[in-house]
């Protein structure tokens, strides 16, 4: 995959910092969108560097078949496991024809269809392992939502947060009840504090910059943080 003259640059990826002050202009200062379009083009280019690869063995084509699915769409009988049972299918059925396998979140979650991740280090063990993974990976490329823009209040990240505490603890995007909030659909009152949430209440929504930053993170959006 060719990059355009835009990404050469180690320091500076014109299309991110264009999106960027397009995004924030109104929200953050011009310095500190440059300093954020430089962290992101950093790992941007740490993922290139790990991740070499040529026009002949790209994993995604025109040629590539993808096959989307819920973990426990395929099930056999009241108590099979369902991604053991998904490979089955999948090697009797579909292996021929379909490379790539796309995975909707597998996760522990709280509801939402899966969305309102507990914790994305483990799988649900109602479906099944992450061995079963592994083993599937052999023959197939797979990729999962992550979902990394909103998480369960019930799961780990979340209980941090209130406890200030890490991992978790500047996840969250937080505002006061000064904030015209007015226009924003689904804002959740939680022990007095103010959050933003996703498709369903208790899944709430997390401060995106804060994740990618890790543990040297910068926060332009938390205004008020939780006392």
């Amino acid at each position: 995959m060719k990059n355009s003259d835009n990404n050469i640059n180690d320091n500076i990826n014109l299309d991110v910092l264009k999106r960027l002050n397009y995004i924030y202009r109104s929200t953050i200062s011009a310095d500190k969108t440059l300093d954020y379009s430089k962290k992101i083009n950093q790992l941007i280019n740490l993922y290139k560097s790990k991740n070499i690869s040529t026009d002949d063995n790209e994993p995604w084509s025109e040629k590539t078949t993808l096959l989307i699915t819920y973990a426990d769409n395929v099930k056999n009988g009241l108590y099979g496991k369902t991604i053991s049972d998904f490979i089955s299918f999948y090697n009797k059925f579909f292996s021929s024809f379909i490379d790539s396998i796309h995975f909707l979140p597998f996760f522990p979650s709280s509801g939402d269809g899966g969305f309102s991740v507990k914790n994305h280090e483990a799988i649900d063990p109602a479906f099944g392992t992450w061995d079963e993974i592994k083993t599937l990976s052999k023959n197939a490329n797979l990729m999962t939502d992550l979902v990394l823009n909103h998480a369960s209040s019930e799961g780990k990240w979340f209980k941090n947060f209130l406890l200030n505490k890490n991992p978790g603890k500047d996840y969250f995007f937080t505002i006061n009840n000064n904030y015209d909030y007015s226009n924003v659909i689904r804002p959740e009152d939680i022990a007095e504090t103010i959050f933003w949430i996703s498709t369903r209440p208790k899944n709430i929504n997390i401060n995106r910059i804060e994740i990618m930053a890790g543990d040297q993170a910068f926060n332009p959006f938390n205004i008020v943080k939780k006392d």
